[in-house]
């Protein structure tokens, strides 16, 4: 049901004109190394599933789970797996840019 309504919201988009994409945030490393500990198998399987998406639509993943940026700055997150406000701002600025070309800094 889940993945049926990300095909529904990227048509849903592409019908409005928007750019459907889609964004993995930055993860906290001791999130990361703890689900691929208890689970081995949870990363193989989500990016099968995200890899289908982009596979059937055609639409663009930006993957920052484990950028360097982030996942060992610890002051960037509020617990292990969200962005506190700083990280969020700092990653949509960044996100801004680098998808987009879109220059925060600039008035």
């Amino acid at each position: 049901e889940n993945i049926k309504s990300i095909y529904s919201m990227i048509y849903l988009c592409r019908e409005i004109g928007a750019l459907p994409i889609l964004v993995t945030t930055p993860f906290f490393h001791t999130y990361t190394e703890t689900v691929r500990k208890n689970d081995p198998k949870f990363f193989d399987d989500f990016y099968g599933i995200i890899n289908k998406i982009v596979k059937d639509t055609g639409i663009r993943y930006y993957d920052y789970s484990t950028d360097k940026r982030y996942t060992y700055n610890l002051n960037l997150f509020i617990n292990t797996d969200h962005l506190n406000r700083k990280g969020a701002r700092i990653f949509t600025d960044n996100l801004l840019q680098e998808v987009l070309g879109i220059d925060v800094n600039v008035p």
